[in-house]
C-alpha cells in the first residue's frame, strides 16, 4: 500500500526519502530526514555563520537569545545532554484532509481504509464519513463467504471418499511449560530442597508393578541413582540394585520422549539439554538400551 498524501520528501539532494516525521533546519529552514537532520549531515550552508553556535555532538544549532558568550552556550548545552539552548523552529503541519475541516496539525493520523490523513477529530473512518471502509468490509465479507464454501465442498468430498475404517489418532502434543506448571502444582518431595534447586519430573514405574506414575521434584545435583530411590521408596515399589547383580533384574532409568538409557550415575545437572525441568521418566526393569516411549502414555 502507498501513502502518497503523507510525510514530505528529504531535500537533501543524495537522498530524497519520503519521511512521515520530517525535521527543519534551525539555519537554512530546509526540510530533512532523520538521517540528514544535523546541520553537518546536510552540510548546511549557512552553518559558516560565526554568530550561530553550532553543537558538534548533536549537530543542532543554537540560539543565543541574552548574547552569552558563544563557548558558554556550548558549554551550558552539553552539560544538559543537548537540551539547552537549542533553535526551534514551528513544527511541521499537515493539513486534515476532510472536506468540512482542513485544519493543520503537527500530529496526524493515517487512515488504513483510504490512505488520507487526517486531524485527531477526524481520525475514525465514521468521523470522515470513509466510503472505502464499505467497500473492503464487502470484499471481506465476500472473501470469507468464498472461504467457507470451498472449506464445505472440501468437507464433503472428504467424507465421501474416506474410508469407514477408523484409524487411531495420534495423542496431542503437551506443552513442556503447561506440563511444568502442573507438575508445579501436584509434585510432592524434600521440602528441605531450595526452590531455586528443584528439578521437576514425572516418573513412570515398572509396568509389571501396576504403580500409577508419580510427580515428584528432585535437587538438580543428586544423581539419577538417587532419584530412582527417592521415587520407588515414595511409590512403595521394590527396589533390588543392590541385591542383584543380572542387570535384567536391575532398575534403570530411561528418557521417555526418545526411549533412551540414562546412565545412572551421572547428575540431573550435568544432563541438562538432554533431559529437561519438567520431563519424564522411565523406571522400568530391563537388560534392553531402550524401551518403547508409547507404551508408556497416560
Amino acid at each position: 500500500m502507498e501513502f502518497p498524501k503523507l510525510g514530505t520528501q528529504c531535500t537533501f539532494e543524495s537522498c530524497q526519502q519520503l519521511d512521515f516525521l520530517p525535521f527543519r533546519c534551525s539555519l537554512c529552514k530546509h526540510i530533512f530526514c532523520s538521517e540528514h537532520r544535523s546541520i553537518f549531515q546536510h552540510n548546511c550552508a549557512l552553518a559558516q555563520d560565526i554568530n550561530t553556535p553550532v553543537c558538534k555532538t548533536c549537530g543542532l544549532a543554537l540560539e543565543n537569545e541574552e548574547n552569552i558568550d558563544t563557548d558558554q552556550i556550548l558549554r551550558e548545552h552539553i552539560e544538559s545532554n543537548c537540551k539547552r539552548h537549542v533553535r526551534i523552529l514551528p513544527s511541521i503541519k499537515q493539513k486534515c484532509q476532510f472536506s468540512t475541516c482542513g485544519q493543520s496539525e503537527s500530529v496526524v493520523s493515517l487512515c488504513l481504509y483510504c490512505t488520507s490523513v487526517y486531524c485527531l477529530k477526524h481520525r475514525h473512518a465514521a468521523d470522515h464519513e470513509c466510503s472505502s471502509k464499505e467497500d473492503n468490509a464487502n470484499k471481506a465479507q465476500e472473501k470469507r463467504k468464498n472461504i467457507q464454501d470451498l472449506i464445505s465442498k472440501n468437507i464433503k468430498k472428504s467424507t465421501s471418499t474416506t474410508s469407514t475404517t477408523s484409524v487411531p489418532s495420534k495423542p496431542r502434543k503437551k506443552s513442556p511449560v503447561v506440563e511444568l506448571m502442573r507438575m508445579k502444582g501436584k509434585a510432592k518431595g524434600d521440602n528441605e530442597v531450595p526452590q531455586a534447586l528443584r528439578f521437576y519430573l514425572k516418573c513412570f514405574l515398572p509396568i509389571e508393578s501396576k504403580t500409577p506414575p508419580v510427580v515428584m521434584f528432585f535437587d538438580k545435583n543428586w544423581s539419577l541413582g538417587k532419584v530412582l530411590d527417592k521415587v520407588t521408596s515414595a511409590a512403595k515399589v521394590t527396589n533390588m540394585n543392590n541385591r542383584v547383580q543380572d542387570p535384567a533384574q536391575k532398575l534403570h532409568i530411561f528418557l521417555q520422549r526418545t526411549g533412551e538409557k540414562l546412565p545412572i550415575t551421572e547428575s540431573l545437572l550435568s544432563l541438562e539439554g538432554q533431559v529437561f525441568n519438567g520431563d519424564t521418566l522411565v523406571i522400568e526393569k530391563t537388560a534392553e538400551s531402550s524401551i518403547d516411549p508409547d507404551s508408556y502414555l497416560d
